[in-house]
């Protein structure tokens, strides 16, 4: 922009940039502060080119330190006016967003409608006969308003209209985005008064909790009675300047080492969490041991985690709700860490294949897939593919002979000199007669030498006799079937695994 646009361009740039910052950025409704009333987008808007348009000098000075504080003018120069509106509009956006486990009578959307054609609130009152869910509102609006300056909050219990069912759909699906653009997530710790408390708590018990962990760029976490658990302004570790708190630094370490033990989940993935779809075992497993309120909510949950979207429809049951978060994740990753689980798969009412699994539970437990160096720059050739005979997925598989001692069933494989034991139990299989076994390794490398040192596969079987369709299908196992093959295996060509009855097969599991 010019250094000196005329009043006119400069206002339609200034409402320009903040319908899109407030559309685009924000959630659908807020809490005003310190008024605590509901105020939609367009309310948000009005208000806040009103403000911006009686901005005083002494603002823009402030403004101007502030953008020159950037490290795109590293404190010198004069910037352009139309980047200090942008510091103005960014520091007049910012929105703090509550993460708390919900209580008795906590208040609802209604609730706080109702209140706005009402006597209004402010913040710092208190009243002896408010519900528990009220003075859960207005202790966030105090603490966010007074605490980390800013005019807006969301809170889920008050901002989310459920009887519509497309804005619950566009809540549910933005929430992560919600979380990582407020200025602060305050988060409520209801049964905790210090760091020692932390780890018993039942925020972290619960499924929504874990995205509104990782998704914020700073977070405060509170206790009972509303008082800090530490003394930092970002229990993350960002400083306001903008320097970030070393991991290792005693003022951090006490409350992410609890937060560690109890999640499974590093200080370095806490602070600075990225959506994808690397490690999907490990971070299945971050949810598996939740609970929520309705099944379905634990696959809708995942969806910021993993960087995917699926449309929200209650009442479609727990396994079609994770089946259909497994397949977008299938549709925008190769990684292999999707097929490292282990149990029951997917009813076949929802999909004939065995290689999706039945939960996020199914992740609990499964071992690291490791890769050796000389793997590490082999590519997927073809990623695997859902389709209505099952997923078409390239495996090596490698012959298998079962033995039963005491209930105990052992694969014996040439790639490894020790048995592997498969299942306990007498309900394995009816009996191995007519019948081939072997191990299908799915995450095989793609070039001359495909045996990886760190082999991972599924247990594979097909009959033989008559009238039987000779196709291998995928066995179910209580554990993830992982190896070290011997390491002439693994110097081993195609060709030559091949003239051991071990060959790379597209199969349809």
């Amino acid at each position: 922009m010019n250094n000196n646009p005329t009043p006119q361009a400069l206002a339609e740039d200034i409402w320009s940039k903040l319908r899109k910052r407030i559309f685009s950025d924000m959630p659908i409704r807020l809490v005003k502060m310190p008024e605590i009333v509901l105020v939609e987008r367009n309310e948000v808007l009005e208000y806040l080119v009103d403000k911006i348009a009686k901005i005083s000098q002494q603002d823009i000075q402030r403004a101007i330190a502030e953008t020159r504080a950037t490290r795109f003018y590293a404190g010198s120069g004069i910037p352009e006016i139309g980047d200090v509106f942008d510091t103005v509009i960014e520091r007049e956006t910012r929105f703090a967003i509550l993460s708390h486990t919900w209580g008795k009578d906590e208040l609802a959307y209604n609730d706080l409608k109702n209140k706005k054609n009402k006597k209004r609130g402010c913040v710092g009152r208190r009243r002896s006969n408010q519900s528990p869910g009220y003075a859960k509102l207005e202790h966030f609006c105090h603490v966010a308003h007074t605490e980390h300056d800013v005019e807006f909050g969301w809170m889920d219990t008050v901002c989310i209209d459920k009887s519509s069912s497309a804005e619950l759909d566009e809540s549910i699906r933005s929430m992560f985005t919600w979380y990582r653009n407020a200025y602060i997530c305050i988060t409520y710790l209801a049964c905790s008064h210090t760091v020692d408390d932390v780890e018993r708590d039942r925020w972290f018990t619960r499924g929504w909790t874990l995205q509104e962990l990782v998704a914020p760029r700073r977070m405060k976490f509170y206790g009972v009675g509303w008082k800090p658990i530490t003394g930092l302004l970002d229990d993350k570790g960002l400083l306001w300047e903008g320097r970030v708190i070393p991991e290792t630094d005693e003022r951090c370490l006490p409350l992410m080492n609890a937060i560690t033990r109890v999640t499974g989940i590093t200080t370095k993935e806490i602070q600075r969490f990225h959506p994808n779809t690397h490690d999907i075992s490990e971070r299945m497993g971050w949810i598996a041991s939740r609970d929520t309120t309705r099944g379905e909510d634990k696959a809708y949950s995942m969806m910021g985690i993993f960087g995917v979207s699926i449309s929200i429809a209650y009442g479609e049951g727990t396994q079609r709700a994770f089946y259909r978060l497994f397949k977008a994740i299938l549709e925008v990753s190769s990684s292999h860490g999707l097929f490292n689980w282990a149990g029951s798969p997917v009813d076949d009412t929802i999909h004939p294949s065995d290689m999706i699994p039945s939960s996020a539970e199914c992740y609990l437990g499964v071992p690291t897939i490791w890769w050796h160096r000389r793997d590490l720059d082999v590519q997927v050739e073809e990623p695997a593919t859902l389709t209505s005979a099952g997923m078409r997925m390239k495996v090596l598989t490698v012959p298998v002979q079962f033995s039963c001692v005491d209930s105990e069933w052992k694969a014996q494989c040439m790639l490894v000199e020790e048995e592997i034991i498969i299942w306990r139990g007498t309900d394995m299989m009816e009996s191995p007669t007519n019948t081939e076994f072997a191990f299908g390794i799915w995450n095989f490398i793609t070039g001359p030498r495909p045996v990886p040192r760190h082999s991972t596969a599924v247990l594979l079987r097909r009959w033989l006799e008559m009238g039987w369709d000779p196709k291998w299908r995928k066995m179910e196992t209580a554990k993830v079937i992982a190896f070290e093959p011997c390491e002439r295996f693994c110097e081993m060509t195609v060709e030559a695994l091949a003239s051991e009855n071990i060959r790379i097969e597209t199969l349809y599991l």
